[in-house]
């Protein structure tokens, strides 16, 4: 926790925030047309659904891509001013840095990965009208009863956010997990968090539209689902099999 009450931690803390600011004010203004390009990604969650976007900036033009360089070595000073000050800031998650992918820095290819998180939980089918609202309940009436015959337990599953991750492919990256390698090629993965920026000829790999990445254990969510409605809080629930079948 930093020590709020030393007036120049937190002189640099607004610093360092106010810079980040103005760097994304920046790009917002000046990252389009023959100088770049801006890819715009939602991120809403659960509980923030009117959060906002997520930006990906590739800047192409030369003296733009100068200041964005000369703005992110001021913010690199300034943590590494407070990082002198108040120790190690990992835990501080208010006061990131944007991701800064440059050809001048070795840096070959990004490729910005979507993993959804859902939020799920097995359940006894007679507790699903108890997710519903009264013109839901009274639509899929029939269908539950159905649902009742085939199953005792069902399990209902909704979104709950999506996390973006930047694997970034270059001379210079390292990652800790694998001693910096896969196959002959040094790679990084970090979070993209408001925004990130692409400097030069560096390959942007995109996700695909309404592409999900699944593991072993969301094996069920790629099934059609048994049944969806959209509930109290007007959230998408769908329900499938449970577990165990």
């Amino acid at each position: 926790m930093l020590n709020t009450e030393n007036t120049v931690i937190e002189t640099l803390c607004r610093d360092l925030t106010g810079s980040r600011r103005r760097l994304h004010e920046l790009l917002l203004s000046t990252c389009s047309g023959a100088l770049g390009e801006t890819y715009v990604f939602a991120c809403a969650t659960s509980r923030r659904a009117g959060r906002g976007v997520k930006h990906l900036f590739v800047v192409t033009g030369a003296d733009l891509s100068e200041r964005v360089r000369a703005q992110y070595h001021q913010l690199l000073a300034l943590r590494r001013q407070l990082s002198d000050l108040a120790g190690d800031l990992q835990r501080e998650q208010g006061l990131w840095l944007p991701a800064v992918i440059d050809e001048r820095c070795g840096d070959t290819q990004v490729n910005l990965m979507v993993h959804t998180s859902r939020h799920s939980r097995e359940i006894s089918t007679t507790e699903l009208s108890g997710l519903m609202a009264a013109p839901d309940y009274e639509a899929l009436r029939p269908h539950l009863e159905t649902l009742s015959r085939c199953f005792p337990t069902v399990r209902v599953a909704r979104d709950a956010g999506r996390a973006y991750r930047l694997t970034i492919r270059g001379a210079q990256r390292v990652t800790a997990a694998t001693g910096g390698k896969t196959g002959a090629k040094p790679f990084e993965v970090v979070g993209l968090n408001d925004y990130a920026v692409v400097l030069g000829t560096v390959q942007v790999v995109l996700p695909l539209v309404g592409r999900f990445r699944a593991t072993r254990r969301d094996a069920v969510y790629c099934g059609t689902p048994l049944l969806e409605f959209a509930g109290r809080r007007e959230r998408l629930w769908r329900v499938y099999p449970p577990a165990c079948v």
